[in-house]
């Protein structure tokens, strides 16, 4: 082990004997700590050479805290590693603090709005030669590995193990579909995701969701797959209507053209068809979360006026449980 001595942060660096690949979306403190585990080094003592900084204490684990460097402390961690900095800044996530000489680096404690922090699965770990506990940041919006198909282990449950998602096929091809949509609507697909997630996440806690055919979707899953997180269960459907709301942004803001917007009836008919809903008249129920969603004090101005004239036809066939074919202009598309 290196002596340690109270300017570590002045003496010249060269690489480390072992050099450690980062996973993409790495956080620095995760990644400091494998380094000195694969080379036999404690992480206080690389934290000394890295920059001056509050001290290393045996509480800040990686799942509760992460290291905030300014540029010269991480020019040293990119000479401890072995990469150049362009290429470490590009893969790992990295938090700055003060700019200036000397070289420094603060503690960053996460808060609980930061809850998209996760473990890489376990395939992803073996795939890199991952010995210690890591910690990334998220790409995909739900806790979600495409490649491997398993579920991410959340920050906040560090026993926890992730599982697989091949017994829930449509979990796995929603989740594909949306990546294809995530980069042919990547102005709407965001907001489209987060309306979305808002009508299923309420859809549980309304009293005719709780008999509906959608949550005996996710109650079946939810045997399969018993520790997995909710909204991961509920993804398909939430998918489905965020491809709704991407391809018909005019249903999350005002048109251009008010006079041509949709009515609720038909917003309706459609999330039916998307959905793939074998009750569709469950949605004209006074609980239901679209038809409360339809009613909200948000919906823009022009909705209003379209919601006290309901489209007859299409309302006499959602109450037969048929769904009827719509305008053209408002047909799904389901090449897009």
């Amino acid at each position: 082990m290196w002596p340690r001595a109270d300017g570590d942060w002045k003496c010249d660096l060269r690489r480390l004997p072992v050099q450690v690949r980062p996973l993409p979306g790495e956080l620095v403190f995760s990644y400091l700590h494998r380094l000195g585990r694969a080379n036999r080094t404690g992480t206080s003592l690389l934290l000394d050479h890295l920059g001056k900084g509050a001290p290393w204490m045996i509480d800040k684990h990686i799942h509760s805290y992460d290291l905030e460097l300014n540029e010269h402390a991480f020019f040293r961690l990119s000479l401890l590693s072995g990469y150049y900095e362009d290429p470490l800044r590009r893969v790992l996530h990295v938090r700055r603090t003060r700019k200036g000489w000397p070289p420094a680096y603060a503690w960053h404690r996460f808060t609980h709005t930061e809850n998209d922090l996760v473990r890489p699965c376990s395939h992803c770990a073996a795939r890199y030669d991952i010995q210690a506990l890591a910690m990334v940041k998220r790409a995909s919006l739900l806790p979600v590995c495409l490649r491997h198909g398993r579920t991410l282990v959340p920050r906040t449950e560090p026993r926890a193990v992730d599982q697989s998602l091949h017994p829930t096929p449509e979990i796995l091809t929603a989740w594909r579909r949306f990546t294809i949509l995530r980069r042919r609507r990547r102005d709407t697909v965001t907001t489209a995701f987060e309306a979305a997630s808002t009508i299923t996440s309420d859809w549980t806690r309304s009293k005719s969701g709780r008999t509906d055919h959608i949550a005996e979707r996710w109650r079946a899953r939810a045997v399969l797959l018993p520790t997995v997180a909710s909204d991961v269960i509920r993804s398909p459907e939430t998918i489905a209507l965020t491809t709704l709301f991407a391809r018909h942004p005019e249903l999350l803001r005002v048109p251009r053209m008010p006079s041509r917007g949709p009515t609720p009836m038909v917003f309706l008919a459609h999330a039916a068809r998307y959905l793939d809903h074998p009750e569709p008249r469950r949605l004209l129920d006074q609980g239901s979360p679209l038809l409360r969603w339809t009613q909200g004090t948000d919906m823009p101005a022009w909705w209003w006026p379209n919601a006290h004239e309901p489209d007859r036809s299409i309302y006499s066939a959602l109450k037969s449980n048929t769904i009827p074919v719509l305008h053209r202009s408002w047909a799904p598309r389901l090449g897009n």
